[in-house]
This record gives C-alpha cells, sequence and structure tokens, in this order.
C-alpha cells in the first residue's frame, strides 16, 4: 500500500502548472491557441484566436508572448508537446529570436525550454508521462473534466468550427492535462515517487522509494562490468512459426510480463569479472548470476532455439548451430534443459536479491482492485520501472542560440566533438553528453528481458501448432492448453482473442479475421486501415503522413512542415519475413548461424505476399 509521507521532510511546494493547446487547419497552421493555469477552484484562461485564418505564425508568436508575460506560472504543459504543439512554438521562437534548448528522445521532444532577456519560459510534455491519447488519459484517470472533453472530428477543417465550440474544446484539453498531472503526482506522492520528466523515471523514483533505504547499487568505477553486462542485454522475441496456419487461432497475452520480470531473483551487488572458465562456471552454476561469456552449440534439429544473437543494426534472431556471445547466466541454464551446449569462457558476477518483489506484488494488487486514477497509476508504475535500469550514458540535447555569436561561443566554450551545428543554419546545435545515470543496471536489466523470453518460450512450447509470438503474447491453435501457464496472476497467460483466423506476413505486419466478420490489422510504422493494408501486402508503397521531429525542423531550417499529398512519405514493405527462414508451404526454420553470417535472411520473401486476406 502506499508509504506514509516522509515525515522529516517538509513539503514541496508545487510548481503553478499551466497547460496549453493550439487547434490547428492542414496541422501546421495555428488557427487558435488556449491557456489554462493556477491551482484547482482558482484556475484562470486565456484564449488567441486568428478569426482570418490569414496569419497563421501571428497565433504562436502571441502565444510566446503570453506565456513569456504570465510570470507567475513556473512551466507548461502541452499533450503531445513534443510532435506538435512544442513545434509550432519553436518555430515562432526562431522568428522572434528567442534561444531554445531541448531534451530529446528519439524523435519526441520531452521539455523545450525558451529563453530571452533573461526570462525562461519551460514546456513540458504530457504525453511522455502518460503515453496514451488524451481521451483515454482522461477516461482511464476518471477525471472530473472528461464531462466536458471530446475528440473534435478533424473530417471538418476547424476554421468552418464556430468560435464557441473552438474556444470550449482548445481550453477542455487544457483543463484535462492540467487534472492529469494533479491526479497522477498525488499518486506518485503517496507511494513517496515524485513526478519526473517521462513515465519510467516516475515509475522508477516510485520503486527506489519502495526499496530505501537501500537503492540500486551504484557503478561508479565499474564501467567494465557495466559495458560486458550490456552485451548480454536483448529485446523481446517477435518470430512467425507459420504464415497462414488453416487452423483457428487463440491468442494469449502475458499479464505484466516486464513486472513479473522485475520481480523474480536480479544479479544485484557486484561482485567482480572474471576472465577464466572455473570463475564463470560458478556464475552459469547458480552460485552467482550475471552475465556469462561462452561458446554455444544448439543442436541442428531444435525448431525452438533458446538464445538470441544480434546481428548489428538488424535485430535479434533465434539460430541453430555453433556460436559465441554474452548471455544472462538465468537464460544459459535453460537452454541447456532444452539440449544447448553450453561451454563459459568468462562472466560479471554479482550477488542474487529480489530487490522488487514485494512492491511489484502490491501495485499488481492496487492495479487489479483499483479504479479510475489509482488503476491507471499502477498501470503506469508496472509498464514504466524497468525500462530505465537499462538507460545508456549518452544524452543529446538541442540548442538554438538567438545568433551566431552565441553559437559560436557556445561551441568554442565546450570539450572538443561536443557541440556540432545540426543543419546550415549556424545557430541550431546539438550537444552530446556522457554520463551514468545513478539507476543504470544493464546486468538487472538484461535478467529482466531474459525472464521475459524464458516465460515465452515456456508457453510456445506448451501450446499447440504455435503460429506466432510478440514479445508478451503468443498466437497458437485454438484449444491449446498452456496448464499452470495460464491465470490472471502476475505473469500468467491469460486469453486474449478467444477465436479467429490469421495470416503473418512478417512480424509486426498481419491481419485477423473475426468469428462476426470484423478484420484487425497490424503494421507498424504503417497505416492499419484496409485498404492501405491491402496496398501494402502486395509489395507497393503506402504514403505515410506525419509531421517531421523537432530535430529534422530545426536542421531543415525551423520552419514546420508536415508530409503530405505529393511529398508524402513513400513507404513499402519489400516482402521480406526475416526472423526465421521462410518455407514455401508457409511454415518456417529457425536460421542456422552460417546462414546469418552469410546474410541469407536478407533475401527471405514472404511465402504469402500479395495473397488475399484470410476470411473467417
Amino acid at each position: 500500500m502506499p508509504s506514509q509521507a516522509r515525515k522529516n521532510e517538509p513539503k514541496r511546494r508545487a510548481p503553478n502548472r499551466g497547460a496549453f493547446d493550439f487547434e490547428t487547419w492542414e496541422w501546421t497552421n495555428p488557427l487558435c491557441c488556449g491557456f489554462v493555469w493556477g491551482p484547482p477552484g482558482e484556475r484562470q484562461e486565456h484564449w488567441i484566436h486568428d478569426r482570418k485564418a490569414a496569419r497563421p505564425l501571428d497565433v504562436a508568436r502571441a502565444a510566446l508572448g503570453f506565456m513569456f508575460a504570465a510570470e507567475a506560472v513556473d512551466e507548461w504543459w502541452a499533450h503531445n508537446m513534443g510532435k506538435f504543439d512544442g513545434l509550432l512554438l519553436a518555430e515562432a521562437a526562431l522568428s522572434l529570436g528567442v534561444s531554445i534548448h531541448g531534451v530529446v528522445t528519439g524523435s519526441r521532444a520531452i521539455r523545450l525550454d525558451f529563453k530571452a532577456k533573461g526570462r525562461t519560459i519551460k514546456v513540458f510534455d504530457s504525453y511522455a508521462l502518460v503515453p496514451a491519447k488524451l481521451k483515454s488519459c482522461a477516461d482511464d484517470f476518471d477525471l472530473p473534466s472528461k464531462k466536458i472533453f471530446n475528440e473534435s472530428d478533424y473530417s471538418v477543417d476547424p476554421r468552418k468550427w464556430d468560435v464557441a465550440r473552438l474556444r470550449s474544446g482548445c481550453l477542455a484539453d487544457c483543463h484535462v492535462v492540467l487534472e492529469l498531472l494533479e491526479h497522477l503526482e498525488d499518486q506518485v506522492e503517496q507511494w513517496g515517487g515524485k513526478l519526473g520528466l517521462t513515465f519510467s523515471s516516475t515509475a522508477l523514483s516510485v520503486m527506489r522509494a519502495a526499496i530505501a533505504p537501500r537503492d540500486i547499487p551504484s557503478h561508479e568505477g565499474q564501467w567494465r562490468a557495466q559495458e560486458l553486462s550490456n552485451l548480454a542485454r536483448y529485446g523481446g522475441r517477435v518470430e512467425i512459426f507459420h504464415h497462414s496456419p488453416r487452423m483457428e487461432l487463440i491468442e494469449y497475452d502475458v499479464t505484466s510480463s516486464y513486472p513479473w520480470a522485475m520481480s523474480q531473483a536480479l544479479p544485484w551487488n557486484l561482485i567482480g569479472h572474471s576472465v577464466s572458465a572455473s570463475g564463470a562456471a560458478k556464475v552459469l552454476s547458480g552460485k552467482y548470476e550475471g552475465p556469462v561469456e561462452a561458446i554455444v552449440r544448439v543442436p541442428k534439429n531444435c525448431s525452438l532455439p533458446v538464445l538470441p544473437v544480434r546481428l548489428p543494426g538488424d535485430g535479434i534472431y533465434f539460430p541453430t548451430g555453433t556460436f559465441r556471445g554474452w548471455w544472462p547466466a538465468i537464460e544459459l541454464r535453460y537452454a541447456v534443459e532444452q539440449g544447448t551446449e553450453v561451454q563459459p569462457i568468462s562472466a560479471v558476477a554479482y550477488q542474487a536479491a529480489k530487490p522488487f518483489a514485494e512492491v511489484i506484488a502490491k501495485v499488481f494488487q492496487v492495479k487489479n482492485t483499483g479504479k479510475g486514477a489509482v488503476r491507471a497509476f499502477a498501470k503506469l508504475v508496472l509498464n514504466g520501472a524497468y525500462g530505465k535500469l537499462g538507460q545508456g550514458p549518452d544524452t543529446e540535447l538541442l540548442k538554438v542560440c538567438a545568433n551566431e555569436e552565441d553559437a559560436l561561443d557556445a561551441i568554442h566554450g565546450a570539450k572538443p566533438g561536443k557541440v556540432r551545428q545540426l543543419g546550415d543554419d549556424k545557430r541550431m546545435l546539438t550537444m552530446s553528453q556522457y554520463r551514468w545515470p545513478k539507476h543504470t543496471h544493464y546486468a538487472a536489466s538484461a535478467y529482466i528481458t531474459a525472464y521475459s523470453r524464458i516465460l515465452l518460450h515456456n508457453a510456445l512450447t506448451a501450446s499447440t501448432g504455435p503460429a506466432y509470438c510478440d514479445t508478451d503474447s503468443v498466437h497458437c491453435a485454438l484449444g491449446s492448453r498452456l496448464g499452470n501457464l495460464e491465470g490472471t496472476h502476475l505473469g500468467g497467460l491469460k486469453v486474449e482473442i478467444p477465436r479467429y483466423k490469421g495470416q503473418f506476413y512478417a512480424p509486426k505486419i498481419y491481419a485477423l479475421a473475426m468469428p462476426d466478420g470484423k478484420m484487425h490489422f497490424a503494421s507498424k510504422g504503417f497505416p492499419v486501415n484496409e485498404a492501405d493494408f491491402r496496398t501494402l501486402v502486395t509489395g507497393n508503397a503506402v504514403k505515410v503522413e506525419r509531421i517531421q521531429s523537432l530535430k529534422t525542423q530545426l536542421a531543415k531550417g525551423g520552419k514546420v512542415v508536415r508530409l503530405q499529398g505529393e511529398t508524402a512519405e513513400a513507404k513499402r514493405w519489400g516482402g521480406i519475413s526475416s526472423k526465421r527462414c521462410p518455407l514455401p508451404d508457409g511454415s518456417t526454420r529457425p536460421w542456422t548461424y552460417t546462414e546469418l553470417i552469410e546474410k541469407k535472411h536478407k533475401e527471405a520473401k514472404c511465402p504469402i505476399m500479395g495473397n488475399e486476406f484470410v476470411s473467417y
């Protein structure tokens, strides 16, 4: 249950937050911007509207000007700011000579600071804290403003909306964002954590508070152990076992796969690095835990190999044959049980512990019994914390200077190679930082993903006629029984889709036919409507419309651009399904390690490319 507030610590002053939201036409042209700020019960509002929709940049400039004038507000938030609202402010800032500092994760800006004349505006993305559509956030957290919030119908040009609709919709978004932050922060602080920039950092703060006064062991001065442990970190298993199974299927999903894995015995306190086979054997035997370097021999007749290998720039594969690498000892032991020979070479040894088992059990109970904000918070913590253990030391920051002279000062004042120009505009800079986060624990992170893969392998082995798997789900023949693996308990496998037929074209590209005649499409990175999916699986290009990332925008001069019409990005699936070797009858087999080295997988054509969808 939630911990009591720490009695000896003074309560931190809550920042005076504000929320803002742009409504646009053709995505990139701001028509209006709304602002809401202040404590609950004392909300203040402001609204900017371009009635003629003639000079859209003026709305963004006016919005930034208002934020600079609102000195009582400490920080501003917008949902999906990093891929939308923040880009509009950035374009306005560039036109006004306002400097910008940014924290970017992937293609998303999670924080932007705008600075001019000694005043700094801090802008954050609430989507980074709760990565879901705002309507889903309102429903999941049972927010008071969900009654007045509704998603706009963007099939209608917003310039045709009446002023009342524009204003109410814009401001309702802002109210929901502030309520989301308040509800989330209330739950986090009850558990001893604090609101971070992302849902992962927020979730980890709860976990660290729960295991206090212990903490995640520091690897300061032990970077070699971290680097070797990182070699044993692999992602989830995503494979097709039959592209077009004729039988009816059932889908099982693991209940909280990574949280379950995080609650198992993990390598925790570092003992040391052994370069001897005898020392590695002690870790492999279970006397210690940790990553082990080994030569392994997977029998050629093994239909479901356990151990992953990483091909640079090409993901992970599960081959047969003889090869060398680093793996978590727990996964090597499981591979031995499945018939793999393992010859240990060296290892990093840790004492084992279950630091998170108790708090994960408590949070999981809250998730199962709670409602509204309580349940939504529990899901956030369960799904978010494990990722921070694998956080790397490299961070890239964006810096846009007010003028070229300031940019040159920043470049010359930094260590060589730490600051560079982003594009042709000399004001646009990227700044790299290399610093190990105190919470990074690559060995523990490697074990968490390994436990999850082992659980999935168990489910695949127990199922009948497996057709497809994806990290925490198994698609197999209807009638499969998974024995004691089934259940709604933490780590149990529950039925997600009870009955359907499917065609699996490539990992994360498939079509499922339901008994009621409805179709479900999955096509990661592509549109998922039926027309585009049909185009995609015949090998033809589909148009993907998106707003370019902040980094891309700045590199191209800072103008917000939506790829649309003839300039839309044309993407195509090349018909390759490479994770396992496709066979003419639609079934697959594991690659041999030799085949992977010879890049045979690069030519693995999907045997059902262009086929008509299966019907129920």
